[in-house]
């Protein structure tokens, strides 16, 4: 995957240590913690295509100010930024734990714009922060200041971190809205959960064994055959019935001693 602020340079910004110009630094110190949320203050582009996520990277790729973030969403585009384990600037004393996500909007007009368009970049940012809830295992909940200082990971305002300067993603931020969509979004099919290989019972010639999932076999004493049906309520045993091993498929098994 490319990112667009080492894929151009920003001219204004100092060489980092791995030879990019850009606002930031290539190595953060920890894992992220915490997403914050930002609009980007873009006039937002209700006309389609929506071409807000391409016009802030832009800006953000030649600006003179010290400002970066990690994505940008708008309503059918994303544009990668910066790698998660990358300190954009975005959130002045939180850019080590934090992860910046510019919606490009601005922060006074929710409410007020087209509904369904609302929506569909609210869709589309939160299916971009379900990546990072999933990578890092953040909980879909807001948190305040003072809970972040304390260590909690979450969701954040950026004018909840720097109250006297920012306002952003608005007041009229539709938090609950947001936080569900990130819940119905995931962003990859969920890893269906593994089926647990158990043992099974095979009889050789004469003698029981108990095969394992890694094809070893353990003797069965006959004192033992009373505990089996212990070991399927365990889930470790598949069943008590036995399966009798022909000649060739026992040259392949390797014999344990109980």
């Amino acid at each position: 995957m490319g990112y667009y602020l080492y894929d151009h340079p920003n001219r204004h910004a100092p060489v980092r240590d791995n030879g990019i110009r850009f606002w930031g630094y290539p190595e953060r110190r920890g894992p992220v913690r915490f997403i914050v949320v930002h609009t980007a203050e873009n006039l937002p582009d209700l006309t389609p295509p929506d071409n807000g996520a391409e016009a802030v990277a832009n800006y953000l790729a030649t600006t003179d100010r010290a400002a970066s973030a990690h994505e940008a969403v708008d309503t059918d585009t994303h544009v990668p930024l910066l790698p998660d384990n990358a300190v954009a600037f975005h959130a002045t004393g939180y850019n080590t734990g934090g992860w910046g996500l510019e919606i490009c909007t601005r922060a006074h007009t929710w409410g007020d714009l087209d509904a369904g368009w609302e929506e569909r970049l609210l869709g589309a940012a939160a299916k971009r922060a379900a990546r990072v809830v999933l990578a890092y295992d953040i909980p879909r909940a807001r948190r305040s200041r003072a809970e972040i200082d304390r260590g909690l990971k979450g969701f954040a305002a950026h004018a909840d971190l720097d109250p006297k300067r920012r306002s952003d993603p608005g007041p009229a931020f539709p938090w609950d809205r947001f936080l569900d969509l990130v819940t119905f979004h995931p962003p990859y099919p969920q890893k269906k959960k593994e089926e647990t290989v158990k043992a099974r019972l095979i009889t050789i010639g004469k003698h029981l064994y108990l095969l394992r999932p890694d094809l070893t076999r353990v003797y069965v004493k006959p004192g033992e055959v009373g505990d089996l049906p212990a070991l399927v309520k365990l889930g470790v045993l598949e069943s008590t019935d036995a399966v009798e091993v022909s000649d060739g498929l026992r040259r392949l098994l390797i014999e344990v001693q109980a």
